[in-house]
Order: structure tokens, then C-alpha cells, then sequence
């Protein structure tokens, strides 16, 4: 049998937030000393579980800087709904999709809500970086990689720092699914030079060397080999090769590891689409970028370039954006608006971002397509 002080220190509840839950409950009078029936403790544990989480959301939101209404948004629920949760008069432990929803906001689990979890113990439990363990990373980031980090937070709801988290898991994968790619490609390239007649080998002469550069290549993991035997010419214009040539036109520098990428992504496309396009304007990894984000791009800036130009080049922010021009943007069930209320807002996002776009930015960018246009016509 357990007393309600005991109860209380295992729950890691005060003993006085027990007795008035129990007081709430319907429960007869008690005491600090008296005993608890295993019927009694069944029914309290809801009761216990609803003040904690409750308590979290609540001390959670107060710390991230956010209001209930913010939060509200973010989890997709209604500011009164939310205030209800925090004032622990719903059952949380029967309101599965509430705290899955304010849990995601909050970039916690439901379980860190339900035991209180402080920042230090969730992050010695779940191995994450503590406060006094941040590493600088000293890294000077494009327009267009902010841009991607804002649009990854935008779809799939992890900040900056969850990515950094995962950032050597997901790299070392890809990294190592490129060097595997290149041995399966240089094994087939082997096999195939063996099934080549011996009088016409003179005019592979220097295949057994880069065979055996690129052997050495992937033994050091060397993701950015630039004299891979696998290099696409840049003058590939069927849309059928495996990535562009990465440098000036007509040297010989490419990068097997963005060439994979690309293999990746072309993986994703559908039949009719194709995620980098010979003879545009801008670099792969910015093809790739706004391709694999175009949906978000698209209800971002519609239809207008110089609200997207404002957004890749670095003139504006996706997060500096009013609040009440992103609402939409940021809300992960579907926002209830009328037609006339969503173009109004969609436009004056795009008024905003093309105010942003500085007229140097837009001119080379106009210049920059305009000689890139000459000279692919030059070129045919």
C-alpha cells in the first residue's frame, strides 16, 4: 500500500498538487499520511499525468518565447482548446492527437510532456547536446542554404538545430551510398572492359590508370574527386546524364557526390518532370533546391520571380516575415480562411518580398540570364 506522500514522489508531483487533485477528483478528504488503495491510485494517475503535461506545455511554450495563441497555431488547435490543455481541464492522457500536435510544435515527444522532462535530463537521457556542449560550427552559409533550412522547418517541422543533429547521420549515409554507387559503377566498367576485343584496347589506353585513380579515390573517401571516370560533359542536353559538370564550362572538375545526389533526386521525380535542366540559368544545387521544395516555393511567392529571387539571394527571410503574412504558411492542418481573405493574404506576402528584393540583386540576376541565354543560343 502507498501513502499519498509516497505517491507524490514517485509521480514527481508535490504532495499538495496530489491532494488537490484528489480534492478535484470526487476522492473523500485526505491526508499526507494516509494510505492509497490500488483503486485509488488507478484513477489518480490520469489526474497525475494531465497536471504534468499540462505544467510542460505550459513551461515549455513560456520558455520558447511563445504566445498560447502562437502555439495554438503551430500545433493547428484553437487558442481556447490550448488554453484548456495548460489549465489541465482536458484528460490529456485520452488526447492522443492534441499532444502528439502540441508536442511536435514544442519539438519535444509526448512522453518528455507526460514525465516533465527538464532540458538537462531529456538531454542526457536522448543524448542531445547540452547547453554547455555547443559547438561552434563557424560556418558562413548562402542565401539559398538558409533558405533550404528555413524550407525544411517550413514542411517536415524541425528547427535548425534538429537538422545539425542529425546532420552526421544523414551526410555519412549519403556519403557512403555515393562511394558504394561508384565501386558498383567501376565494377561494371572492369567487367566490360574485359569483353573488349585486345586490338581495339589501344584506344582505352589510359583506362586502366583512371581505373585506377578512382580505386584509390574511393579507398581515401574521396566524395569530390574531380577526375572520376564517371564525369558527364556539360554539353549534355538530352536531360538523360547524371548531373551537370560543376566549375566553368569545358574544364574537367565534377563532383561524383552531387551527382549522386541528383540520382536521388531524379529517383523522386515523376515521369514527366525532371529536377535539373539543361541549359538553365542557375547552378544544380539550386535547381535541386527550389525543385525539391517547390510546393512550399509556390504557395510562398505564387507566381512572382522577384518574391523568389528575394527569398534565394538573401534580400529576405522566410521566418522575418509578419506573422500574419505566414500564418498560413506555418499551419499544419489547413488553415479555414475565405478565397478573398487567402489571395488578399498571398499577395500582400508577395508585395512584402518583392519590396525586399534590392535593385542591385534583380539586376544581376536579369543580366546573368540575359548572357546565359546568348550564349546557349550562341552555342547551337
Amino acid at each position: 500500500m502507498t501513502t499519498v506522500g509516497e505517491f507524490a514522489a514517485v509521480s514527481g508531483v508535490p504532495e499538495g498538487d496530489v491532494l488537490r487533485l484528489l480534492e478535484q477528483g470526487g476522492f473523500p478528504q485526505r491526508k499526507a499520511g494516509e494510505v492509497l488503495s490500488e483503486q485509488d491510485e488507478d484513477l489518480l494517475r490520469p489526474l497525475v499525468q494531465t497536471c504534468r503535461g499540462a505544467e510542460a506545455i505550459r513551461a515549455l511554450r513560456e520558455q520558447a518565447g511563445l504566445s498560447r495563441a502562437q502555439l495554438a497555431s503551430a500545433a493547428g488547435l484553437s487558442e481556447r482548446q490550448t488554453a484548456r490543455i495548460e489549465a489541465g481541464e482536458i484528460d490529456l492522457t485520452k488526447a492522443e492527437d492534441q499532444m502528439r500536435r502540441l508536442a511536435g510544435a514544442l519539438h519535444v515527444t509526448v512522453d518528455d510532456l507526460f514525465f516533465q522532462r527538464t532540458t538537462r535530463v531529456r538531454r542526457a537521457l536522448l543524448a542531445e547536446p547540452a547547453s554547455s556542449q555547443t559547438m561552434p560550427v563557424g560556418a558562413t552559409v548562402s542565401p539559398l542554404t538558409r533558405l533550404g533550412f528555413a524550407l525544411v522547418r517550413l514542411r517536415y517541422g524541425l528547427s535548425v538545430g534538429q537538422v545539425l543533429e542529425l546532420a552526421p547521420l544523414m551526410f555519412g549515409l549519403l556519403a557512403e551510398g555515393s562511394l558504394l554507387r561508384r565501386k558498383r559503377k567501376l565494377k561494371q566498367l572492369e567487367d566490360a572492359y574485359g569483353d573488349v576485343r585486345p586490338e581495339l584496347r589501344r584506344y582505352l589506353a589510359d583506362f586502366r590508370e583512371r581505373c585506377d585513380a578512382e580505386t584509390r579515390s574511393i579507398s581515401r573517401r574521396d566524395l569530390r574527386d574531380h577526375a572520376s571516370l564517371f564525369r558527364v560533359p556539360s554539353t549534355d542536353d538530352s536531360g538523360n546524364g547524371e548531373a551537370p559538370t560543376i566549375g566553368n564550362e569545358g574544364d574537367d572538375d565534377f563532383d561524383p557526390f552531387s551527382a549522386y545526389l541528383f540520382e536521388l533526386a531524379r529517383g523522386l521525380a515523376e515521369d514527366h518532370e525532371r529536377p535539373v535542366r539543361a541549359g538553365d540559368w542557375r547552378s544544380t544545387e539550386r535547381q535541386l533546391v527550389v525543385w525539391m521544395f517547390r510546393e512550399e516555393m509556390e504557395k510562398i511567392a505564387s507566381k512572382s520571380d522577384k518574391a523568389r529571387w528575394a527569398l534565394e539571394y538573401g534580400d529576405a527571410a522566410l521566418f522575418d516575415l509578419p506573422g500574419e503574412l505566414r500564418e498560413d504558411l506555418q499551419q499544419r492542418g489547413v488553415l479555414e480562411e475565405e478565397p478573398e481573405q487567402k489571395t488578399h493574404r498571398i499577395q500582400q506576402r508577395i508585395d512584402w518580398l518583392e519590396r525586399k528584393l534590392s535593385p542591385e540583386i534583380e539586376g544581376a540576376i536579369r543580366r546573368w540570364r540575359a548572357e546565359w541565354s546568348d550564349r546557349a543560343e550562341g552555342g547551337t
